[in-house]
């Protein structure tokens, strides 16, 4: 019995059947090796269609989002120019030959706007999502870059806005001497008609050239921001659509 089991162990590992089962074992580990390398393909298929759907859908928000800025902008441009006109409108008249204090009284009561577009903020939700979590990555990396740089921009521009049109109404706040026509209260004519009479002149100019002055200030930093942000914003569609093929 000994002997029958020893021919066996020693058939084993004969030579051609240690050929053959180290083929066996090859061939078994090559299934699995090729097994594997077919479901990380599989995988990493699946995870590249996916971030490709959720791309495209942060993209076709954001394409709304920069949409509705671009069109605040040129709303915001459209308002600081007419604006800026106008002052300078009144800058001439006050200029003229027969120009006295009464002119300027009546323009500043009843032709200066003493209002400003201070609601500026900037669709960027769906941008500050992209950098949030990390979707930002499935962008090519120039345009990448520039959404980031993008964000930044936002930041700075909304304070830069901000902090403009402070100024300006914390000057048109400084006096209470000069009651505007339809602005937040109205206590009547009568009420406003002896305001505006009692006004030293002098004050009166003073007080005008200072709200003029950051006035125009403003409008100027609302024209220089928005011409050059439009034109960006406008060709950062074209390039979004293009990469998802929605032009």
């Amino acid at each position: 019995m000994i002997r029958f089991f020893r021919q066996i162990r020693q058939s084993l590992i004969m030579p051609d059947n240690i050929r053959r089962y180290l083929l066996y074992a090859l061939g078994e580990i090559l299934l699995v090796v090729i097994g594997i390398l077919i479901a990380l393909q599989v995988n990493n298929w699946n995870e590249k269609r996916h971030n490709e759907n959720s791309r495209r859908n942060y993209t076709q928000s954001l394409i709304n989002d920069i949409a509705q800025d671009t069109t605040m902008l040129t709303y915001l441009s459209g308002r600081a120019k007419t604006d800026s006109l106008l002052i300078r409108s009144f800058e001439k008249r006050l200029k003229d030959s027969d120009f006295n204090y009464d002119t300027l009284q009546y323009i500043l009561r009843y032709d200066f706007d003493p209002f400003v577009y201070r609601n500026f903020t900037m669709n960027s939700a769906t941008l500050n999502t992209i950098i949030s979590t990390g979707a930002i990555a499935y962008y090519p990396e120039e345009l990448a870059k520039y959404l980031s740089e993008l964000q930044r921009g936002y930041l700075n521009i909304e304070d830069l806005l901000t902090v403009s049109s402070e100024k300006y109404l914390d000057n048109l706040n400084a006096d209470t001497h000069f009651p505007f026509e339809n602005y937040l209260f109205d206590s009547g004519s009568k009420f406003r008609d002896d305001i505006w009479k009692n006004n030293s002149p002098i004050e009166t100019a003073a007080y005008f050239e200072r709200l003029a002055d950051w006035k125009l200030a403003y409008n100027q930093i609302a024209l220089n921001v928005s011409r050059s942000l439009i034109p960006q914003l406008r060709h950062l569609i074209s390039v979004l659509k293009k990469l998802e093929e929605l032009e």
